[in-house]
């Protein structure tokens, strides 16, 4: 597709600060870059405990991570839905539907 932006990792705690300054900071970087910008939280995938016993926190699945940096990446707008297709070779595509904060 030849399309590029620049991905700012910031630590997790500190998500909620940056995406309040997320306009400001992301329009001065694209006038400077040219890109768009986005601010995703650091988080880590725990691997699948060997025995029962030990617990994995929700939060910390491959699945729960791709999830929060799907909202990361579409901060300003909320996702309302989202729809998987599967093709016959098992090649998948996530279409997400957002509707804007402001309505």
């Amino acid at each position: 597709l030849g399309l590029s932006a620049v991905v700012v990792i910031v630590p997790k705690r500190q998500l909620k600060s940056w995406q309040r300054l997320h306009a400001k900071v992301s329009h001065e970087l694209e006038k400077k870059l040219s890109m768009p910008i986005f601010f995703i939280g650091d988080r880590k995938v725990m691997k699948k405990p060997s025995s029962e016993k030990i617990k994995r926190p929700r939060a910390r699945t491959l699945t729960a991570v791709h999830e929060s940096a799907l909202e990361d990446i579409c901060y300003p707008d909320d996702i309302v839905g989202k729809r998987t297709r599967v093709s016959i070779n098992g090649k998948r595509l996530i279409k997400v539907y957002l509707t804007p904060k402001d309505s």
